[in-house]
């Protein structure tokens, strides 16, 4: 490696710079401190605590504060914001009757009085709205108020959002709306306290529904605001009376205001002993109106049941009626009712709640929204002890009486559910403002503690220098002593400290100058093109990384957290560079080659990429390797398109297409095309991808601003807007203005010039042939924007790819459907399934006799003369075109097996995913349609999901399309639909603004994986030396689908297919080109413009074109052909100085002044001995005491928690072991579909609302009891000590789906059974890995008994497969569900998955909480089928016992399948039972068992195979400890008697059994896989131990001979 003299560094020179790097770090955390504490640039002194809390010494008396963590700095925001709306009242009357009224009294309203109520005061007639009036009231004499941000654990904004909203709500535009929410944004981005956190310490009080402030999530766009999704405000926390997001967005929920309003704790107490003496007269009450025209509401019939039964009550709100604005009658109502009926209203919550509870009524729940899932802080967590549930559906289909439900409930409950709701009543009353309780928390105090609470688990809680307390005023005295030291200190030192920053800001800014021209950076017109050259040398030894805690071999690079890791003997001087160019590494002399490659291992930290690489390699940060950096670019290259919409097309207006995020305006109905009430469903257009990636972008959850840490840079440029605008009536300049403006921007940023752009990828929602014009070509077609030099280097997404230019790559069309959850999604896949498909085939076109080579024309005559096909014909134009309304598209494409798809104006169409989505087969007629275009999103064997019929037999007559589709057998058709069926996610894009858990990866996850993979690739092809595969252009569609192995120059099937136009007769090349023809779209261009774009496809390669006969082919005859090509990694490396240069002439760059360096380097050394000798008074800068960035010394030597813990994980094995199985998730089994059980990483969909009130909420799921492979393999990927050195891994993982594999081919041959399997052999025996200890490190999970992978022989009336017979597999270890307890030596038997998945510590704990307060009415139950066939069971004996005892409760199935649809039900019965019946079933074990378990009831056992002998590390090795042991035999001979034998327990006995049943529940449950806080032990850890510890005595036996 040639070295430039210049480039040399002195030592003397390094000491200083590092002196100078010194007091640069301790600037920096000054700098940090001076942002947090604005106030110290103002001239005001840090706060002190005043004298009546103690101290007034600064912070020293921190520790005696009782504010400390709890101080609150409120805003003085402009009238305007507040004030003046409570002053506009009259104003709003038509929209708020009486609102003058209703805000009177600090937002109470008018004074009630006598004996309805209490005769006394604080109760007044407020209004359920009124809340951001009485809130700021209270936090105006709230005691921790400081007028000091820096030292606030929140910041208050009192704008009054409700009322604001109340006076838009009717009668005004958006614009109207969203002025005043847009004016604060405004506001409170400009100011300091603000940029301290960037909002998330800021909280507002919005006395509405969080609907009301949602207008752009829902359908109805024309209600309400957009104050919560304005992105400058989406980290505030908003506080509402009912959320919209259920607690996990940014809006969280407290009580509505009630008429109650205590001025002091006697107010409290001596209500509460009211309505605890009261005579309850009624039953139950109802208060409200019906709501007739909403299908989903229950009101009428609640209102039907309540007329009916003399036991009930009810205030009819109808139109006119005053009952319900009578405060005094519904008070009165509520007190004397034992339980109050509160079903959903206009929204889920009501405010009639508060007033029921503050009544002392029990208050009767229908949907888990209404509360359960809104008011977090203010109601506890276990529902059941303050109220009732009972299902909507139940109560909607006439099949619950509500009356029937509550008598069943005991009296002693309804007294202890009463009693709990008179405790609860403080916490939901908002105390009078202008009063002040001194012991009891009202809901406003609730509410402030869970807004700290809510900061203080984000970590973001500022450690208080000091801060007044009280009413928030500092005393003059103390301000008048603060502003005398300052302005003593402002003439003495603080002249010195602000010398000391100009020496160093200097000195900073000679460092960056002389590492830029080391680098060679900002030279000119050279600095552009940055090269980075690939280091020779054997790979890197990769260092594995124990998560949460670096190992011991790790160095410590205190300026980045993701430093990358290191071999333990290489460092990196400061003379380590790059090398020049790989000419001149060859002609290096043997001393400097042998110095480079002492140095190639440290070279990786001098790329700009390393920190990016080593944040790949962090398995502790779960955005590793997945950050993005998105350029921020001026408007004109995005936003302003979208805000002059209409100019981007002469045809047509646009700005309908570019609302909603780029999707368009909503879609409804559409004669049954779409589902429900249209959730999801916009009519988009084809070209408007550049929005809708930039909108999902934003909403990337790996965002970040730092580039180095970037695994990918985006570039939100609209280029197909851009280009739109230009593609009619405007010269090439207009076309290329906007793309020569980026090229020219971008190469003179950082980011570009760390790989001179090929990081950098951008989306053109069109296709490749828009933006490839020849640069001197002045009539052609689209702008020259990939053609550009710098573009090369970046990878551009469009919808239709060039097949030989590398720099582009094809991703589907945005389609109509963008999914807002999970749920839509498979809903949407449900329906599709099951629709009656009319017809054979369908056909949406029109002839094209124009073009003699088009088969549109061939295939209108076949379907018109058959009876099994659809035909749309499409107009040219107008508005009688069907084929331009995505409804009549959509319900042709549903009611056909296959959709016709030839190519039109171009190779590829939308209607191919059109069809996608419909659940139609595609038939391609070209493999330019889809096989070498979308190979990121489609699978590659293209027969598996679409039919392929050469379009020249279709020109040609020889193919009736019919028969051949006749041909393909009704199996292979429902396999292929299914495989469409399953391509759905992979070919849209979700709606991110409302997704929620959601798991299944869309077109963009897709896409955007896979471009990190890309750049990916490409880095640690750099860093490790391996020269970069040299690839030609032509054979670009190619490389997708080349096997491993095999070359672009062979044989592949495409080759012969004329989807290519020649460009021939050049006198100095050869090329050849795609068709480039512009697809049919409405609303972009007129008839006639094709021509243009297909001369775009020679004249790219400067040849003149000419239309070869009998050919679909172009020919060209000018002198020249020039072809651009991608710069490569082997033409990337840095430039050199002028010294480097062979000419000896001088390349440009930076003139040195290197003595005047040297003298501030000196300068600023000195200044930063001075800062540590003499440290500055506590006034010249802010306290460092704010800033939680204290460091400490570690010790050079720390143990490495992960020793003998590795694992190695074989993430490179091949996708048909895994993922290709999840992906046909229909086939899995032949009785059902397995598709609803994959999301959530194998969990299952979310057990809530629809589970009858049984699951608390968070952590329950509707899992299948054969998922463990997904799920066990999610966890793995968050084990705490992965490694990727397999020679460091005390065990390796198998990641294969055997138990699935093993599912779908159970009553297939044994052949096909086996497949799989023995592939899976094959392939690990090739692996290194596997040879080291012949596989007796390596395990795998199978979830099924292993007796399904134990057959004996070959044949195919034998059970199972023969995987675990497999000689190579005996060496492995295999997690199964049941084990052979005769032979253990190659499995370990682990837990069943349950429906339990905790995400935490805590959620383990309040569930086990909830189990110990179970109330258990049964001594015993059961819940299962009976086995009439099998003689190795005593299920109908415990049946007919059962069936027999009034102590015992039974949920039984007809079949197994039934009890495993009921969750629960089946938990419902488990969690009232003392005991709980675990006989055998087609095996000994029972997922039942662990069900049991987690529902805090004993299991009885009737063999000990059924759990004793097979869990043995997850379960005590004393069984009666926590079960019961009844031999089966007992009860097949009718010798016991089960209700006798169980009532013969001890109380005591049963209790301590009990006990260690909750005790064990974190044991025997597995974790949600996608939580980051596992910290406590599940079955998944305890399975990982016992796995090590077995490989671990297989490894000491090896050694010692054994």
């Amino acid at each position: 490696m040639i070295k430039s003299s210049s480039a040399a560094v002195s030592r003397p020179f390094f000491l200083l710079v590092a002196a100078a790097a010194l007091w640069i770090l301790t600037l920096y955390v000054r700098l940090l401190a001076l942002m947090s504490v604005p106030v110290a640039f103002t001239g005001r002194a840090a706060s002190f605590v005043p004298d009546d809390y103690g101290s007034s010494k600064g912070s020293g008396g921190a520790g005696d504060d009782p504010c400390r963590g709890r101080y609150i700095y409120v805003h003085d925001l402009p009238p305007r914001f507040n004030s003046d709306i409570l002053r506009g009242c009259a104003a709003a009357n038509d929209r708020w009757a009486g609102m003058c009224e209703d805000v009177g009294n600090a937002g109470l309203g008018r004074p009630l009085s006598g004996g309805a109520l209490t005769g006394a005061t604080g109760w007044y007639a407020t209004h359920q709205f009124a809340l951001d009036a009485i809130f700021h009231g209270r936090m105006r004499r709230y005691a921790c108020l400081t007028n000091d941000s820096s030292a606030a654990a929140a910041v208050f904004v009192p704008f009054y959002a409700g009322f604001e909203f109340a006076r838009h709500v009717w009668g005004y535009d958006d614009a109207a709306r969203d002025a005043a929410a847009l004016d604060l944004s405004r506001w409170l981005v400009a100011r300091p306290e603000w940029r301290r956190a960037g909002g998330r310490d800021h909280f507002v009080v919005a006395g509405r529904t969080g609907w009301d402030f949602r207008r752009d999530s829902y359908a109805n766009a024309t209600w309400g605001t957009n104050l919560f999704l304005l992105p400058a405000l989406g980290n505030v926390t908003f506080v509402v009376v009912e959320t919209a997001t259920m607690g996990w967005g940014n809006d969280l929920a407290v009580p509505y205001p009630t008429y109650f309003h205590p001025r002091t704790d006697a107010d409290v107490r001596g209500w509460q002993r009211r309505i605890r003496s009261s005579d309850r007269w009624w039953f139950m009450a109802f208060v409200g109106a019906a709501r007739p025209s909403d299908p989903r509401s229950i009101r009428t019939q609640v209102m039907s049941q309540c007329a009916a039964s003399p036991a009930c009550r009810q205030l009819g709100c109808a139109f006119g009626s005053a009952q319900c604005h009578s405060p005094a009658d519904i008070m009165v109502l509520f007190q004397s009712s034992t339980f109050c009926l509160q079903p959903p209203g206009d929204s889920a919550s009501r405010r009639s709640t508060f007033d029921a509870m503050v009544a002392g009524c029990i208050p009767v729940f229908f949907q888990p929204r209404s509360a359960y899932l809104q008011y977090r802080w203010h109601l506890p967590r276990d529902h059941a002890t303050y109220s009732v549930f009972i299902p909507a559906d139940g109560v909607r289909s006439g099949n619950v009486s509500v009356e029937a439900e509550l008598r069943k409930i005991p009296p002693a409950a309804i007294e202890k559910m009463r009693e709990e709701v008179i405790k609860l009543v403080p916490r939901l009353v908002y105390a009078d403002p202008r009063y002040k309780l001194e012991t009891v928390k009202d809901a406003f105090d609730v509410t402030v503690d869970g807004v700290l609470e809510r900061r203080h688990n984000a970590g973001e809680l500022p450690l208080p220098l000091s801060a007044p307390a009280g009413d928030g005023k500092r005393k003059q005295e103390a301000a008048a002593a603060d502003e005398d030291k300052m302005d003593k200190y402002g003439k003495g030192r603080v002249r010195w400290s602000r010398l000391c920053f100009l020496f160093a800001l200097v000195s900073t800014a000679c460092i960056v100058a002389r590492h830029c021209y080391d680098a060679g950076l900002g030279r000119g017109d050279s600095a552009a093109a940055v090269r980075i050259d690939a280091v020779p040398g054997p790979p890197r030894k990769i260092i594995p990384i124990a998560r949460g805690e670096p190992s011991s071999s790790e160095p410590r690079h205190h300026h980045s957290p993701s430093a990358p890791a290191d071999d333990a003997g290489s460092s990196s001087g400061p003379g380590h560079e790059l090398a020049s160019s790989s000419s001149k590494q060859q002609q290096a002399s043997p001393s400097t080659k042998a110095a480079a490659h002492g140095h190639q291992q440290a070279a990786g930290h001098h790329h700009p990429f390393a920190r990016a690489l080593a944040a790949a390699d962090n398995k502790a940060d779960l955005c590793g390797g997945q950050y993005i950096y998105v350029q921020d670019l001026p408007a004109r290259f995005n936003k302003d398109m979208v805000q002059n919409c209409d100019k981007l097309s002469p045809w047509a207006d646009m700005c309908r297409y570019t609302t909603n995020g780029g999707f368009g305006p909503l879609l409804r109905g559409g004669k049954d095309a779409f589902q429900g009430t249209g959730t999801g469903w916009y009519d988009t257009d084809d070209h408007a991808l550049d929005i809708v990636f930039h909108e999902r972008i934003k909403r990337y959850e790996c965002l970040t601003d730092d580039a180095s840490l970037a695994a990918a840079v985006f570039v939100p440029f609209y280029a197909g807007l851009d280009v739109a605008r230009h593609l009619w009536g405007n010269n090439v300049s207009a076309r290329d203005e906007l793309a020569l403006d980026l090229a020219s921007l971008l190469s003179q940023r950082p980011e570009w010039r760390a790989m001179g752009g090929r990081d950098h990828f951008f989306v053109a929602g069109r296709t490749t042939w828009d933006f490839r014009r020849k640069p001197d070509a002045h009539a052609d077609w689209g702008s020259r924007l990939l053609n550009l030099p710098a573009v090369t280097n970046m990878t551009a997404l469009v919808v239709e790819a060039s097949p030989w230019h590398l720099n582009d790559v094809a991703v589907p069309y945005p389609t109509a459907f963008h999914p807002p959850s999970d749920e839509d999604l498979f809903f949407w896949q449900d329906r599709v399934r099951a629709l009656d498909r009319r017809h054979l085939f369908s056909f949406a076109g029109l002839p094209r006799p124009g073009d003699a080579k088009s088969i549109e024309g061939h295939l209108v005559g076949q379907c018109r003369a058959s009876s099994s096909c659809s035909l749309m014909e499409c107009s040219t134009t107008g508005p009688d075109n069907k084929c331009e309304s995505p409804a009549a598209v959509m319900k042709l494409f549903q009611s056909s097996t296959f959709c016709l798809l030839p190519r039109g104006s171009t190779d590829t169409l939308r209607a191919a995913f059109d069809a996608v989505l419909a659940g139609c087969v595609p038939v391609f007629f070209h493999p330019a349609s889809a096989y070498v275009q979308y190979t990121w999103h489609l699978p590659l064997n293209h027969a598996d999901y679409s039919v392929y019929i050469p379009e020249e037999d279709v020109r040609s007559k020889n193919a009736s399309v019919e028969e051949t589709l006749r041909k393909i057998s009704p199996e292979m058709v429902t396999t292929m639909r299914d495989n469409v069926i399953g391509l759905i996610p992979s070919v849209t894009y979700g709606d991110a603004t409302s997704r929620v858990e959601t798991t299944v990866k869309d077109a963009f996850d897709i896409a955007l994986a896979a471009v990190i993979d890309k750049v990916t690739k490409l880095r640690r092809g750099i860093v490790e030396g391996r020269a970069e595969e040299e690839k030609q252009e032509r054979y670009s569609w190619k490389y997708p689908l080349l096997a491993q192995g095999q070359k672009a120059e062979d044989h592949h099937e495409w080759d012969p297919f004329p989807f290519t136009y020649e460009i021939a007769s050049c006198s100095s090349c050869t090329a050849t080109k795609t068709t480039g023809t512009v697809r049919r779209r409405r609303r972009q261009r007129p008839e006639g413009s094709i021509g243009g774009r297909r001369s775009a496809v020679a004249a790219e390669f400067g040849c003149e074109q000419r239309l070869l006969p009998r050919s679909r082919r172009y020919s060209t005859s000018s002198s020249t052909c020039r072809v651009m090509k991608p710069t490569t990694a082997r033409e990337l490396s840095f430039q050199k100085d002028g010294a480097d240069n062979p000419d000896g002439g001088v390349t440009g760059g930076l003139l040195w002044p290197s003595r005047l360096c040297y003298f501030l380097a000196l300068a600023t050394a000195f200044w930063a001995v001075a800062s540590v000798l003499f440290p500055p008074s506590p006034f010249s800068l802010p306290l460092i005491s704010s800033v939680t960035a204290g460091h400490h010394r570690r010790p050079h030597v720390t143990a490495d928690r992960c020793a003998g813990r590795y694992i190695y994980v074989y993430d490179d094995l091949p996708r048909r072991f895994n993922d290709d199985i999840a992906r046909g998730c229909r086939a899995l089994r032949p009785w059902m579909d397995m598709c609803p059980f994959m999301p959530n990483c194998g969990l299952g969909r979310p057990l809530r609302a629809d589970a009858g009130g049984v699951f608390p909420g968070r952590g329950w799921y509707a899992t299948d009891q054969f998922m463990l492979d997904v799920i066990f393999r999610c966890r793995m990927r968050r084990y705490a000590c992965l490694t990727l050195d397999p020679a460091l891994a005390a065990a390796v993982f198998v990641p294969a789906y055997a138990s699935l594999d093993g599912g779908r081919y159970l009553w297939n041959g044994t052949a096909t059974r086996d497949a799989l399997a023995l592939d899976l052999v094959a392939w690990l025996a090739r692996r290194p890995e596997w040879r080291a200890a012949g596989g007796r490190d390596h395990f795998l999970v199978a979830g099924r008994t292993a007796w399904d992978f134990l057959r004996k022989t070959d044949a195919d009336a034998e059970w199972g497969t023969k995987m675990l017979r497999v000689p190579a597999v005996r060496n492995m270890t295999a997690l199964v569900l049941e084990v052979d307890t005769g032979n253990r030596s190659t499995t370990l038997a682990v837990p069943y998955p349950t429906y339990f998945h905790p995400g935490s510590a805590a959620d383990v704990r309040a569930w086990q909480d909830k189990a110990r307060r179970a109330e258990r009415r049964w001594l015993f139950s059961f819940a299962g089928a009976a086995r009439p066939g099998s003689n190795s069971t005593a299920r109908a004996e415990i049946l007919q016992q059962c069936g027999a005892s009034r102590r015992c409760g039974m949920f039984r199935c007809a079949k197994g399948a039934e009890c495993e649809a009921s969750p629960g039900a089946v938990m419902r019965v488990f969690q009232s039972s003392v005991f709980c019946l675990q006989p055998r079933g087609d095996t000994a074990t029972r997922k039942s068992t662990f069900d049991a378990v987690v529902a805090g009831c004993i299991p009885v056992f009737f063999h000990p195979d059924s759990a004793y002998t097979q869990y043995t590390a997850h379960l005590p090795a004393d069984p009666g400890s926590w079960s019961v042991l009844i031999m089966h035999t007992d009860v097949t001979d009718r010798n016991v008697s089960i209700e006798e034998t169980l009532a013969k327990i001890p109380p005591a006995a049963v209790k301590a059994m009990r006990e260690e049943v909750i005790r064990l529940i974190p044991r025997l449950v597995y974790g949600d896989p996608r939580s980051t806080r596992h910290d406590f032990e599940d079955a998944f850890d305890i399975a990982v131990e016992a796995v090590l510890d077995r490989v671990a005595r297989r490894r000491r036996g090896d050694v010692e001979g054994r």
